[in-house]
């Protein structure tokens, strides 16, 4: 996803310009749960590798840091879908309200 503004993305992909009465449209929670849950997923493994540092030996240099941030953006998206309702649906509805 290349906007960053969730407001004008996620009515972007519901295909409205606002919310309105259409927040409890599951296509727009889902993407609200794909922006939420991977942006927190994608921070969190982004943490998680800056608590290690370089291995003295065989690091792959460039290509492995590159390899890793596109692993962990895999991995995020996996898990947001998997498992990013849990906390994504309460935000979802707060930000419903306030629209």
């Amino acid at each position: 996803m290349t906007n960053t503004n969730p407001t004008s993305a996620i009515a972007g992909a519901s295909g409205a310009t606002t919310l309105g009465p259409q927040h409890g449209d599951e296509r727009l929670r889902e993407v609200f749960q794909g922006f939420v849950a991977g942006t927190f997923y994608q921070q969190m493994l982004k943490a998680l590798r800056q608590t290690h540092g370089r291995p003295a030996y065989l690091h792959g240099g460039r290509a492995e840091e590159i390899f890793q941030a596109r692993l962990d953006q895999h991995v995020a998206e996996d898990l947001a879908a998997n498992s990013g309702r849990a906390f994504s649906d309460e935000l979802f509805d707060a930000f419903a309200r306030r629209l």
